[in-house]
């Protein structure tokens, strides 16, 4: 019964595809917020402390011409470090929790898809910021029973702490939020910003979102009682995505970023984003990643440099999926059969243990897979892998 409501919500949402194409896009990212009954804003209040990696000479936070210099130097030939230096704090993040539109799944309490975006979205990334149904994965995975939590990662989106971009926010301390998070909502409680708890809990992260689910498995390897990473492979093509120039948001966008630290930082050239992160002409709407551009997010320093040292999750073994377009400029290559080697490599090289492993490479389909005209194939494909073990 689910796998046939998935087929039939397909059909409906591609029979949208002609009008998505032609109406005109919503340019405000708030826009984008869930505002059905069934979903609602929710805010945790985090404990987290994480090693993250010290670096030996890092940029004055307020040279915006040394800070790029350092991300440059980072991603080309690597900076040095020096260890690992704790950070510890509360931080507050923010997100949106949406209840199935059916009739929730058999088997108990239910099962939440806790949903983690990457660089340059925030959480209105999963309810496709704003363009519509095509692309809104939370009504898709909604209506397939299941239970949604999308997060603005620390730093981001409508959280209101913006902590050092370079020393602060990165990948150690983003996975130990991450943690105790799921740690607050797992079981039979209502002590968190959800008002109950859930004993199944399927981890799905896109991009950097994805690296962070690689860093949760590594860590916490019975946090995800199954993981969905899009947009991703354990070979990222650092020199690729170097060709993305990025500035700092503060100053290339002050109405929407004034007084935000130097080291958060956006895209220089839209038309070199919609290159980077969509795939060719006529796989995604032209209006649609012009508004993704105007509204676009940040993406921190720390990040970025820090997600090179995750490591392989030997000791995870729940199912995982990995789910990347053919046309990603960064994650995978042309043709399908390169890009699906590509991804069959995850097994061996991350996840030696997992026994249910699969992976697609979603044709015709660029970097940003949820956004593409190919958005309802990916989900229902999420969909269908999810339902063989909930």
């Amino acid at each position: 019964m689910i796998v046939l409501g998935l087929a039939t919500a397909l059909l409906s949402l591609g029979a949208t595809l002609s009008a998505a194409a032609a109406a005109p896009p919503v340019t405000p990212r708030e826009s984008a917020q869930k505002a059905s009954s069934k979903c609602s804003n929710v805010q945790f209040t985090v404990s987290a402390t994480a090693q993250n990696v010290k670096f030996v000479s890092p940029p004055d936070p307020k040279n915006a011409t040394a800070i790029l210099a350092f991300l440059g130097q980072a991603l080309s030939t690597g900076v040095p470090t020096n260890g690992t230096q704790t950070v510890s704090g509360d931080w507050i993040i923010n997100g949106v929790y949406c209840k199935p539109t059916v009739t929730t799944r058999p088997g108990g309490g239910g099962v939440l898809q806790f949903l983690v975006h990457g660089s340059f979205y925030d959480k209105s990334f999963w309810s496709g910021v704003g363009q519509g149904a095509l692309y809104d994965y939370q009504a898709f995975a909604n209506l397939a029973g299941y239970h949604t939590l999308a997060i603005d990662r620390l730093g981001h989106g409508s959280n209101p702490q913006r902590p050092d971009p370079i020393d602060v926010v990165q990948p150690s301390l983003g996975i130990e939020i991450i943690h105790q998070i799921i740690a607050a909502i797992r079981g039979n409680t209502k002590r968190n910003a959800l008002d109950r708890g859930f004993s199944k809990i399927a981890y799905v992260g896109h991009s950097h979102g994805s690296m962070l689910g690689q860093g949760l498995a590594a860590r916490y390897p019975l946090d995800a009682d199954a993981s969905v990473l899009t947009g991703y492979s354990q070979t990222p093509n650092l020199v690729k995505f170097a060709e993305n120039k990025l500035g700092p948001a503060a100053v290339l966008r002050p109405t929407q970023y004034a007084g935000q630290p130097l080291g958060e930082l956006v895209s220089v050239n839209g038309t070199a984003f919609i290159a980077g992160f969509y795939g060719p002409a006529g796989s995604f709407d032209a209006g649609v990643a012009r508004c993704d551009v105007a509204v676009q997010a940040t993406t921190s320093v720390g990040e970025l440099i820090g997600a090179q040292i995750l490591g392989p999750a030997p000791a995870y073994v729940n199912p995982l999926l990995v789910a990347t377009g053919v046309n990603d400029n960064y994650f995978c290559a042309t043709p399908v059969a390169a890009c699906n080697a590509i991804l069959a490599n995850v097994h061996s090289a991350v996840f030696p243990n997992v026994a249910k492993f699969e992976y697609a490479a979603i044709p015709f389909t660029g970097h940003v897979m949820q956004l593409s005209y190919s958005a309802p194939v990916t989900a229902l494909r999420i969909q269908l892998f999810l339902d063989k073990f909930f």
